[in-house]
């Protein structure tokens, strides 16, 4: 029997094959309800089933590459589950296959009948979209775990001189100084959130007493760390200070506090004047030690910092356009200065946290007014400059206190007016 004379040929997943017999089945979905005492149910319209393809082929060594890899490659596409049919009599249509069978028949050498059941149906579901700020926090406890790392392999006071460790000390002093001089507020901020506080703080395991004190317990961590710091191995050092900078922010305040108190601390890190080796008095093995230990804590102070404020991101509030923008430059700015000292994993980890917190403000953005500016051509009293502007006298107060108008009876011409233009 010539199995590919009659018949018609067909694909699905680029696979050819041979047929003579389709059936395709269509109809409605529903519920049917029946009730007693009544002659006639009731039925629910779901929608329209999705069609049901039932497939009787063939491949034969009358296709290209022979029977053998003809049937191979059918089979590889149906075990695949979703690709395009291209039916003999219906044309193209994307299908998912539910089942198949393969028949090898003796009489029928160089033949192999596959029996198929395809069904009309979408595979792509819409899968929910992850949360954003779960994903930039996520990013910045892998970034700081990785920075604690990268840092301890650089930092080292095994069998290092007292000078060594002193002027290693000298520098984290600064840093340290730096956070402690920050959160001076930190008693306040504790008291007003002292439940919140206390029932974190105990959940985490750092305290087991009521009368905790944040202020009492970051202090404390710092004056050890400048005392006893050599104490440590690198890593365990390195891992204590970034729970430090870490708790340092929300110790500073509200957000935008937090944000400028790490930001601030990122900047001076990046900044810090290079360590100058005196002419003669240390050894070429100490000024290696000393320069790899303060650029290690600038990086660390300066990482860690930026990455923080990273978290923050999610819960500044922005007034205007041009301010989420300015805070868009400065972060990328930042990163961008910290991307040039690290190696190529932490630098992924950077940038992926640098794509999440942009998101989080691209987000943010197109809800926000923008920033206007008008310079006044004549002298108006502030309500009907309010009203020329928004068409709302109650928005007086916001174009004052922006401007810093002294006198609101009277805004002379010719002075530059900033006002939030919410069209």
């Amino acid at each position: 029997m010539a199995f590919n004379v009659g018949y018609r040929q067909g694909l699905f997943g680029g696979a050819p094959f041979y047929t003579a017999q389709t059936q395709d089945s269509f109809g409605r979905r529903g519920v049917h309800h029946e009730f007693p005492y009544k002659d006639r149910g009731l039925w629910d319209d779901l929608g329209a089933k999705d069609a049901e393809r039932k497939i009787e082929v063939y491949v034969t060594n009358k296709l290209s590459g022979g029977f053998t890899s003809a049937r191979d490659a059918l089979k590889a596409a149906l075990d695949k589950g979703d690709g395009e049919l291209v039916h003999p009599w219906l044309g193209r249509h994307k299908v998912v296959c539910t089942d198949y069978a393969i028949t090898h028949v003796e009489e029928e050498l160089g033949v192999c009948r596959f029996s198929i059941t395809f069904i009309d149906c979408d595979t792509a579901a819409a899968k929910p979209k992850a949360n954003p700020v779960s994903g930039l926090l996520g990013s910045c406890g892998r970034a700081l775990a990785k920075l604690a790392e990268l840092t301890a392999d650089t930092f080292t006071l095994r069998g290092a001189l007292a000078y060594v460790s002193s002027i290693t000390g000298g520098r984290l002093g600064q840093f340290l100084d730096k956070v402690q001089g920050s959160v001076a507020v930190i008693d306040k901020v504790v008291a007003v959130m002292r439940p919140f506080v206390d029932t974190a703080l105990k959940v985490y395991g750092l305290v087991r007493t009521a009368d905790f004190s944040l202020s009492g317990f970051l202090g404390d961590k710092v004056d050890f760390l400048k005392v006893s710091f050599t104490s440590l191995e690198s890593t365990s050092l390195t891992k204590e200070l970034v729970g430090v900078v870490s708790l340092s922010s929300p110790a500073a305040g509200s957000p935008a506090q937090a944000y400028a108190h790490l930001t601030g601390l990122s900047d001076m890190a990046a900044t810090m004047p290079s360590w100058v080796a005196p002419p003669r008095a240390v050894t070429a093995k100490s000024v290696a030690m000393i320069t790899n230990n303060l650029d290690s804590m600038s990086l660390l102070f300066q990482g860690a910092a930026a990455i923080e404020s990273a978290k923050l991101i999610p819960f500044l509030e922005f007034e205007h356009q041009e301010q989420a923008e300015s805070i868009k430059v400065d972060f990328l700015s930042r990163f961008d200065a910290l991307l040039l000292k690290v190696d190529d994993e932490l630098y992924r980890l950077l940038v992926g946290v640098t794509a999440a917190a942009l998101e989080i403000i691209s987000l943010k953005t197109p809800s926000l007014a923008k920033l206007g500016h008008k310079t006044l051509l004549a002298d108006l009293p502030s309500v009907v400059l309010a009203y020329d502007l928004y068409e709302n006298l109650e928005l007086e107060s916001d174009l004052v206190g922006r401007n810093g108008i002294v006198h609101p009876g009277w805004v002379p011409a010719g002075r530059p007016m900033e006002y939030l233009n919410r069209a």
